[in-house]
């Protein structure tokens, strides 16, 4: 490195220090990009307007996000990370067949997919009355913003390329103290496309699942397969690969 050089960079270094890392001695700094995004320190704590990402010392975080209107992330000096207004993280928790049960009357065939003999639930083109299913409970995720419905996708696949398979979910959410051998309390169908493919993975997502109370802790499902409906038209098994919850995030989580 050139001595005039270093001797440049060591006087612009020590232009923005007084001797002490907690007093520097400029009040604010402020870099614009050409997309109009800013970074803003702030030595007094005092907000700017229209900011994407601040450095705030008087609370020690830094703020990423519409800082101005409200609906930031904050990242604290030990690391907390909290969501402020609007500020929201979308998650998503899969369970793969080898962790799904089928208890029932009727239940799914548990079978080895493919070369790599992957766990799959088999739900075979059955007759009314005969349908398939599979069952399974979950906890409410920590963190989980009981305001934004969750939903229920499920990843399947068939041999056969064309057609239509018809699924029903079934769930009820239950609080600590309530009883869990309850009716379900909403049923919910989806109809999923074949890909085209053998095997192809094609994935159903169940909407409109109704918002947990603010004491409920778990929900129980039952997935069947509605083979015998008209909207099935597939005349063949077909294999679930597993189940994905996925949820929307307003905290870094709480006991639930």
């Amino acid at each position: 490195m050139p001595r005039d050089y270093k001797t440049k960079r060591i006087a612009e270094e020590n232009a923005f220090k007084t001797g002490t890392t907690s007093s520097p001695v400029f009040t604010s700094v402020t870099v614009t990009d050409l997309d109009g995004d800013r970074l803003v320190y702030s030595s007094s704590g005092t907000l700017a307007t229209s900011n994407n990402m601040q450095f705030n010392d008087t609370s020690n975080t830094l703020d990423i996000g519409d800082i101005s209107s409200g609906n930031y992330l904050s990242i604290d000096n030990d690391g907390k990370l909290t969501l402020t207004g609007d500020a929201r993280v979308f998650n998503s928790y899969w369970v793969d067949a080898g962790g799904i049960k089928a208890p029932g009357a009727k239940p799914a065939t548990a079978v080895a997919h493919g070369t790599l003999e992957t766990p799959a639930w088999r739900f075979a083109d059955a007759g009314a009355g005969n349908e398939n299913t599979i069952s399974w409970d979950m906890k409410i995720p920590n963190g989980m913003d009981r305001s934004v419905a969750p939903t229920i996708s499920i990843g399947w696949s068939s041999t056969t390329l064309a057609g239509n398979v018809r699924w029903r979910l079934e769930y009820l959410w239950t609080s600590e103290g309530e009883s869990t051998a309850g009716a379900a309390q909403e049923t919910l169908y989806v109809t999923g496309a074949l890909s085209g493919v053998a095997e192809g993975l094609v994935v159903s997502t169940f909407t409109g699942i109704d918002i947990p109370s603010a004491t409920d802790v778990c929900i129980h499902c039952r997935l069947t397969r509605m083979s015998a409906a008209a909207e099935d038209t597939v005349a063949d098994d077909v294999e679930l690969h597993g189940v994905c919850f996925q949820w929307t995030s307003d905290k870094l989580g709480m006991a639930t």
